[in-house]
């Protein structure tokens, strides 16, 4: 294990649910989020006993006022073509995508939420996790930096989620363009995942080639359902 950056070491552990002197020493050292910063996301954490949100980025920490949820869509699609509740209608009609749980990217960062995503949920990168440790009382997730995060979902769930999430990233990364398509292979879709022994395990799972998914048919049936979402909107009656 690495240590981590701001000063910390990755025997640190962050619990949503129990507030301790750790708590305080990342909210310490965190600044203001602006949803100009373009750092790469690792994790999203409610803090306990309060409505902020703290913010684990390559070698930064950030924190707002506001809640998950809607700090991160005015983060993701503020300059984006794409809608998480369009995303959402889309990934129903595929039965390979979480249909819960849905994760939200912009082509380019991911994030997954470990409980319901509209409210305050943690949200974390599967691209960034290094090792998943699981005893009777507790799930940890490490980081190659930073602290571990206590989960309340098993090591399967947390793997089953991923395996979901990285699917659906490959497939939207293809299908829109959002880096040199590769046809053949699912995997050479996504960014460079690294050595992580926990993505290895993901990775191995993750189909080479969805017959199910063939090219285009995600974005089509996006812009489909984008289409009949502004029509209803348009033709809806405000009375």
């Amino acid at each position: 294990m690495k240590n981590g950056p701001y000063g910390s070491c990755n025997t640190d552990i962050l619990d949503c649910n129990i507030a301790s002197p750790v708590w305080d020493f990342y909210l310490e050292k965190a600044t203001l989020f602006h949803q100009n910063n373009r750092c790469e996301i690792h994790a999203v954490l409610p803090v306990p006993n309060s409505l902020d949100t703290l913010f684990l980025c390559n070698d930064t920490l950030a924190f707002t006022s506001q809640k998950s949820f809607k700090v991160l869509y005015e983060h993701f699609f503020r300059d984006s073509f794409l809608d998480y509740h369009i995303v959402c209608k889309t990934v129903r009609k595929f039965q390979q995508f979480p249909q819960y749980k849905v994760p939200m990217t912009d082509g380019h960062q991911l994030l997954v939420p470990l409980e319901s995503p509209w409210g305050a949920a943690i949200w974390l990168n599967p691209l960034k996790i290094y090792q998943i440790h699981e005893n009777p009382h507790q799930t940890l997730i490490e980081f190659e930096q930073g602290p571990l995060i206590v989960s309340t979902l098993r090591k399967r769930s947390l793997r089953w989620l991923s395996l979901e999430a990285l699917l659906l990233f490959a497939v939207m990364r293809r299908d829109f363009a959002f880096c040199p398509r590769e046809l053949t292979d699912l995997k050479k879709n996504l960014p460079d995942c690294g050595h992580s022994p926990f993505l290895q395990t993901i990775l191995l799972a993750l189909p080479r080639d969805c017959q199910q998914l063939p090219l285009n048919k995600f974005s089509q049936t996006y812009f489909t359902e984008a289409f009949k979402w502004h029509y209803n909107a348009l033709t809806s009656d405000p009375n």
